[in-house]
């Protein structure tokens, strides 16, 4: 356990007679350098008493068990001792077995780091064949620096990997299907960006997610934040223009495409609901850039 983290020690006290044992009381010990949180469970009275805890049990009826958690957090590095007896009225045929005692080694303080993780990709849609840009960057929001700050990102099938440009460290490939990129330690209040470059195989269609994922050997306050994920649309159906225009016809058959075939639930795109829809800007003669492309798709999925 590291340094100020919440040490739980759990106690468990058995009645192994077949007689009831009365006005049960736990004391336990606490160690030097350990500040006291709480104790009970199960109905416990507990309360501190100079250097320890005090724990009145009542009774506990033979063959069963008590069980209750005293927490205290470590205040400095090193071995500590606790140590729990327990008494009662009745008497006790085996009193060598009333007290227990653990030992736990604490460890200087554990940096706790909050990484966020960002990713976009460039451009957003690509036809087959064409290579394609992530842009991952990875920031430590502290409160304290990370010593290794690492990302594995899932690499997709119907995209090839081509190589990565970073400053910091180096990316390898894990497993077949994800790559690691170790970023070395991060002070907190700093960021590092990684490139990574794919080409878009010729079985690839529709929208292909890309997921990574933040890794650090410390403690992160906020898993929340440390995936990220980016959309590439794949251009492989339309006899899209040079210069990035695709008309209302090459559109519909993307859309064919994206539905396996099956238009009767998609709107006409020449002149259909998705024209004037949010984040679309349709020309009206039925002309429309390859983010509006992309803006389509997701609506199409989005009704699916």
């Amino acid at each position: 356990v590291a340094i100020g983290q919440r040490l739980d020690y759990q106690v468990r006290v058995e009645n192994r007679a077949a007689s009831l044992a009365n006005a049960v009381v736990l004391t336990a010990t606490l160690p030097a350098g350990v500040e006291f949180v709480s104790a009970g469970g199960g109905g416990a009275n507990c309360q501190t008493s100079a250097g320890g805890v005090l724990c009145n049990l009542s009774a506990i009826r033979g063959g069963d068990a008590f069980e209750l958690t005293i927490s205290v957090l470590p205040a400095a590095a090193g071995t500590i001792l606790f140590s729990a007896t327990v008494r009662s009225t009745t008497f006790d045929p085996n009193p060598d077995n009333d007290t227990a005692t653990v030992r736990t080694l604490v460890v200087p303080t554990i940096n706790q780091s909050d990484l966020r993780l960002a990713k976009t990709v460039s451009p957003a849609a690509a036809s087959r064949g064409a290579q394609v840009v992530y842009t991952l960057t990875l920031t430590n929001q502290g409160p304290q620096s990370t010593p290794t700050a690492r990302f594995v990102e899932e690499l997709p099938a119907s995209l090839a990997f081509e190589g990565f440009n970073n400053t910091f460290g180096v990316c390898e490939l894990e497993e077949p299907d994800e790559l690691l990129c170790q970023l070395g330690a991060m002070a907190a209040g700093t960021s590092r960006s990684v490139t990574l470059f794919f080409r878009v195989g010729a079985q690839a269609r529709g929208l292909i997610v890309n997921r990574a994922r933040a890794l650090t050997a410390g403690i992160d306050p906020d898993t929340s934040n440390d995936e990220a994920r980016a959309d590439l649309l794949v251009l492989g159906t339309g006899d899209f223009n040079r210069d990035g225009v695709v008309d209302a016809g090459d559109l519909q058959l993307l859309v064919l495409e994206l539905t396996d075939g099956d238009g009767e639930d998609v709107a006409d795109v020449g002149g259909g609901s998705f024209i004037g829809s949010p984040g679309m800007d349709l020309d009206w003669d039925g002309r429309v850039t390859l983010a509006d492309a992309a803006v389509l798709v997701r609506l199409i999925f989005a009704q699916a």
